[in-house]
């Protein structure tokens, strides 16, 4: 539930008050380790089962894995970064890497958080083993100027430590003029049995199956995933309901952005990375399909189903059932552009018994004419999709190849 920012935090351990939250920072010696000036209000912070009593709090990597919800004294007409970050990396006695970067959203609207500018994906905190308490700072700046100009700014995924380390949100305001911070806060936390989940969501779990490295990873620039799906026609063509969140999908180690265009070449071979927010006690199916086939303006056949891996317990893809082994695009000749969709859906039932025809790579039949909404329906999976992306393909010489394989005339089939 989100909170309602006052002037006041009342708590089990007693009153905090706004004015006291610079004088905390500094007995806290996040100034000078983070910041030449501390706020002087107070940053409301709740994560998923747990509030942020007062400053300095003391909890658990446990407790904070999730994205906190935020809230201060906002202007709805303002634009806001929100920061978090750790001077403690990678000890408080020898902090050779502070700071390290957890969380930075820019160009946030009032306090609607999901239309700011993600720059570095939440990561929850990670202190190693034997380190003690690490701080973990909380901030948040209105953007004088309005709206700043983050091109040049490298975006940072949730699998990612790249650019995290001797991070500086001084430095960072300073290169934006931001000013101070307006609203602050502060946990603290030490290593637990969670931690290792962290690292290895930061070092990106790879596992072989199909030369496919599967990475946990939360929202993407999702504000308007709905009107993009309708703009794609894939809301009605293929789905009722657009995906919570944006799917981060890479070939050759490249991530595309939504509805790029790509060639049958570029995609020949398996993505080498896909990533969504994963629950480690469900169970997902991740489809790829074509709705286009043969053409988008009259297409028959639709679907082409080009991949098809069920019952994927959290983020362990190398445990997955294959249905259909994966086909790369393969438009014929002259028939325009193509839409190419991933969806993943949480499986209701758990994991469960798919009675479905194994169709190999190189296997035509049973692809055409295949059915996304029955497929979904059939197997009781949950209609709101978890994730999805979309790519846009045309044809290209290596088509021909891939339909000679199929044992298809080049031009008449997917």
């Amino acid at each position: 539930m989100k909170l309602l920012l006052t002037s006041v935090l009342l708590c089990s351990f007693g009153i905090v008050f706004g004015s006291k939250v610079a004088s905390k920072f500094k007995s806290s010696e996040i100034v000078p380790d983070v910041l030449t000036t501390a706020p002087n209000d107070l940053l409301s912070v709740s994560f998923k089962d747990k509030v942020l009593r007062f400053i300095g709090e003391e909890l658990t990597p446990t407790q904070v894995k999730d994205v906190p919800s935020v809230a201060w004294k906002s202007e709805a007409s303002g634009f806001y970064t929100i920061c978090m970050t750790d001077p403690d990396a990678p000890s408080r006695s020898e902090p050779k890497v502070r700071e390290f970067l957890h969380w930075l959203v820019v160009n946030v609207p009032g306090e609607d958080i999901a239309k700011g500018d993600t720059l570095a994906a939440y990561v929850g905190s990670g202190p190693p083993k034997g380190t003690g308490l690490h701080r973990y700072v909380l901030l948040v700046y209105k953007q004088p100027a309005g709206k700043i100009d983050v091109s040049e700014e490298k975006r940072i995924p949730n699998n990612s430590r790249d650019g995290r380390p001797k991070f500086s949100i001084q430095k960072f305001a300073d290169k934006y003029k931001l000013g101070a911070p307006i609203a602050g806060n502060m946990y603290q936390a030490e290593y637990d049995d969670y931690v290792p989940n962290i690292s290895k969501q930061l070092d990106g779990v790879c596992v072989l199956s199909f030369q496919l490295i599967l990475c946990a990873r939360g929202i993407v620039d999702v504000a308007d995933l709905v009107e993009r799906y309708k703009k794609e026609g894939l809301i009605p063509d293929v789905l009722d309901t657009a995906p919570k969140n944006f799917l981060p999908v890479s070939y050759n180690n490249k991530e595309f952005e939504f509805a790029s265009e790509l060639t049958p070449t570029e995609v020949k071979d398996a993505p080498t990375h896909i990533g969504w927010g994963l629950d480690s006690s469900s169970f997902y199916t991740l489809i790829m399909n074509d709705p286009d086939a043969p053409f988008r303006h009259d297409p028959f056949m639709r679907e082409c189903l080009h991949w098809l891996v069920v019952n994927i317990p959290g983020d362990d893809f190398s445990k997955g059932e294959t249905i259909v082994e994966y086909l790369g695009a393969s438009p014929p000749k002259n028939s325009g552009l193509h839409r190419y969709t991933f969806t993943v859906f949480e499986q209701a039932a758990g994991k469960q018994d798919f009675n479905e025809t194994r169709i190999a790579a190189w296997l035509a039949e049973g692809r055409l004419g295949w059915s996304l909404r029955k497929f979904v329906e059939k197997h009781n999976l949950v209609e709101e999709p978890v994730s999805g992306n979309m790519f846009n393909c045309q044809y290209d010489d290596y088509v021909p190849e891939v339909h000679a394989k199929l044992g298809v005339k080049s031009g008449r089939a997917e």
